[in-house]
């Protein structure tokens, strides 16, 4: 009885660390949204008319393209660390459950 407890809680904690992963996933994706509502105020900033506010328009273009390109950068590597964290804490727990089921397995026989 105490080596199938062993496996149920085994089984548990797989499925929480599977949905650990799940819910990064999906914060990293409300993320992407909140560029879109960014850039339409960053655009409403932009006066004046003819051939400055194209000028202008190209620039901010150009910057937020490039702040973009460096928070998605950064933002990649951080959800990189966290699931390598996550996984590397699973694999370590993981072992940890084996040896207690194979240690209750061997006092049954």
């Amino acid at each position: 009885m105490a080596t199938c407890d062993l496996l149920a809680r085994a089984l548990n904690e797989r499925q929480a660390v599977l949905g650990d992963i799940a819910s990064s996933k999906a914060v990293q994706a409300a993320a992407r949204w909140k560029k879109a509502a960014a850039r339409i105020i960053s655009r409403r900033g932009l006066k004046g008319g003819g051939i400055s506010k194209a000028v202008g328009t190209v620039v901010e273009r150009d910057r937020e393209r490039d702040a973009e390109a460096k928070a998605a950068a950064r933002n990649a590597a951080n959800n990189n660390a966290m699931t390598a964290m996550t996984v590397n804490r699973w694999n370590k727990r993981s072992l940890e459950l084996k040896a207690a089921v194979n240690d209750s397995y061997a006092r049954i026989r």
